[in-house]
């Protein structure tokens, strides 16, 4: 799991600081106190922590979402909700086929390569698919999910590292043919884009041939896409 510092401080509604206020740090869902570290995960802190005497406080934590609430006085007052996030991977652990020749260019949903988003929060994602297919059959893809504002770019690399397809920018959401005509079919296809969610959801790979072919068209295990929320 990967860690983040946070900093901050201590502030009562008027924005006074509190020198020495109890700082505690909860998980979002559950309320129960987090882990806090005085560095990237060796040395526990305890938590509550409390506040310097000009207010400021900083710690380490692991991913996810958290709320932060200051004691002082006897009275509580709830600093800020936030959520940590240094990104996170799916991956395809196997090969995946499509080879009918009737419904092989039909997209469907990819086994694995699928993350859940949620309203009004900002994605990032790169996207690195191994590809084998066919001439014939090329190869196409889209993404599926509750978009707002997005857009990506694509590119085709081959083994010496020279890009062989370089695009423009594409709307995310609009489908995308890959032109494996023009190349050799065993080369991976990379792409990285940037989305605002307008609804709860999931973000969801979709893939099939552009021409539906018997022949195999592949997407390969460890194939992935790395994402995070870009808050």
């Amino acid at each position: 799991m990967s860690m983040r510092q946070v900093t901050g401080y201590a502030v009562d509604p008027n924005g006074n600081t509190l020198g020495g206020a109890s700082v505690r740090v909860g998980h979002l869902a559950s309320s129960s106190p987090a882990l806090l570290y005085s560095d990237e995960g060796t040395t526990r802190i305890t938590n509550p922590i409390i506040a310097r005497a000009d207010g400021s406080f900083d710690f380490y934590t692991y991913d996810g979402d958290y709320s932060v609430s200051v004691t002082f006085g006897g009275t509580t007052y709830t600093l800020s909700d936030m959520s940590l996030d240094l990104g996170h991977i799916v991956y395809k652990n196997a090969d995946e086929v499509i080879n009918d020749a009737v419904t092989g260019a039909t997209y469907q949903n990819d086994d694995d390569l699928v993350f859940a988003v949620r309203n009004n929060e900002k994605y990032h994602f790169r996207m690195v698919l191994y590809v084998t297919t066919t001439v014939a059959a090329d190869f196409k893809f889209i993404f599926t999910g509750p978009f707002g504002i997005g857009y990506f770019v694509y590119s085709i690399i081959d083994g010496d590292g020279t890009t062989v397809i370089d695009n423009a920018r594409q709307a995310v959401g609009a489908g995308v043919v890959a032109n494996y005509t023009a190349i050799p079919t065993q080369i991976p296809l990379i792409a990285e884009g940037t989305f605002t969610a307008n609804a709860h959801g999931v973000f969801q790979l979709q893939w099939a041939q552009n021409a539906a072919t018997a022949v195999d068209t592949k997407v390969e295990e460890y194939s992935f896409i790395y994402w995070c929320r870009a808050t």
